[in-house]
Order: C-alpha cells, then structure tokens, then sequence
C-alpha cells in the first residue's frame, strides 16, 4: 500500500501536473487573499469616522472564514483534474493490468492510491498556510478557529479525493472521469442550497448531506462528532465502491 502511495507521489511530480496544479492554485489564492485583506483594511479605516463599525470588524468573520470558503471552492475544482488520472490513465497506458497480476489486493491498490493522492492534497494546505502567517503575527486571530477550519477542509478536500477516486475507477477517459467526479461533489455541494425551500424531514436529510453543512461548523471553531462520521462515512463508501468497481473488472477479466 505504502509503495503504492509513494509510486503516485513520484508520478505526480514526475510530470508537469503537480507543478502547474500548485501555481495554479497558489496564484487564486493569492488573489483572494489580497482582495478579502483589502477589504478588511478598507473596513477598519472606516471604523475612525464610524465608531459603531468596530463591532462587526472581525478578522475571523471577513478574512479566515471567507478565504478558507474560497480554498473549498478551489479545491471543488482542482480535485478532479488530481485524482482524473489514478486509475483512468494506468488502463489507457496498460499498466493497470501488471498492478492487477501483481500479489497486492484490490483494497491496498485503492488505499494506495487514496494516501498518495491525500499527500499532495495536505502539501497544497501546508503551502496555503503561509498566508495565513502575516494575519496570525499582525491580526491576532483565534488560532483554535484555524486549526479547526484548516482540520474540516482537509477532511472535506479527502472525501474529494475519494470521490475523484471513484470516478477514475469506472473509465480510461480521463476527462469522464472529471466530469463524473466534478458532478458528484457539486451534487453534495449543492444539497445544502436547496434545502432553504422545503420543509420537515427531508429539509434535515438534504442539511446532513451538504458538504459545506458541516465544514462551516469546523470555521466556527467546533468539531461535531457528526461531522466528523459524514466525512468519514462518505469516504468509506466511496472507496468501498472503487474497490467494488474493479474487483468486478478483475472477475470479468477486464483490465
């Protein structure tokens, strides 16, 4: 399984993808940053004619939360084009099927692929701390509330992963792939939009299913047993679907 992660994380940086994936996304994050910063200057300039604005300037409220809002949406987007090629591209080279006759399980191919994958996700957070540096030093946040938001985006960009995983594992088209796995976050995504226009039971259920539901609790600085089982129940069970989808490619002979 280990070799396996490590032989993903080689592949990453063997090619452009890695490199063009983290000056893509260093760059809109660093346009975000500059512009919610902006704002917050803009703000607390303010506050010197209007006294009564001082109580809703909040670093926590116009700079951490949104700019950790926007990484989510960044990461929405950039998952799929990471996890596109895990397994699509190892059918369409051919290699799929020496990893198949090799003596690994099906469990500790996809785990491998998952941890490998999890690796660059967890450097691109580090990477996105830095900005968080200069606020910490001159802002004086609660640095709990980071930690916790930093904790909920990485458990949320993994569910990513393990959907992105799943979408890879049922076609050689690596474009497929994004679409389907694109289509599946946006769904969950999105679960949480629709629910402000129904009522009772389902309204719950819809709330319970939304990504964003639960990862704003953690930028509020409060870690919730259920969000942590949602995150972690949906990547069990989509990792147990791609190990599903190609043990049955291996009874079929289909590699």
């Amino acid at each position: 399984m280990f070799t396996i992660a490590g032989r993903e994380i080689r592949s990453l940086f063997l090619s452009p993808i890695a490199y063009i994936i983290i000056g893509v996304f260093c760059i809109i994050l660093a346009w975000f940053f500059i512009n919610v910063v902006a704002l917050y200057v803009i703000l607390s300039v303010q506050v010197l004619r209007l006294p009564w604005l001082a109580e809703r300037i909040n670093m926590q409220e116009l700079v951490i939360r949104p700019l950790l809002s926007n990484m989510s949406v960044i990461m929405l987007f950039l998952v799929p084009m990471i996890t596109m090629r895990t397994f699509a591209e190892e059918k369409k080279l051919g290699t799929f099927e020496l990893i198949y006759t090799s003596p690994i399980r099906t469990t500790e191919i996809v785990l491998g692929k998952f941890l490998g994958t999890a690796f660059f996700i967890l450097l691109l957070l580090l990477i996105s701390f830095l900005f968080m540096i200069p606020l910490i030093k001159y802002g004086e946040p609660d640095k709990g509330v980071i930690i916790s938001s930093y904790f909920g985006l990485f458990l949320m960009v993994i569910a990513f992963i393990s959907a992105g995983i799943f979408a890879s594992s049922i076609t050689e088209n690596q474009v497929i792939s994004v679409i389907v796995s694109f289509g599946i976050l946006l769904f969950f995504w999105v679960l949480g939009w629709v629910r402000g226009t129904l009522e009772g039971q389902i309204k719950e259920v819809l709330a319970y299913l939304s990504f964003m539901d639960h990862f704003q609790n953690f930028t509020r600085g409060i870690i919730d047993t259920r969000d942590l089982v949602y995150y972690i129940s949906f990547i069990i069970v989509m990792l147990f679907l791609t190990v599903a989808t190609l043990e049955s490619r291996r009874y079929r002979g289909a590699y």
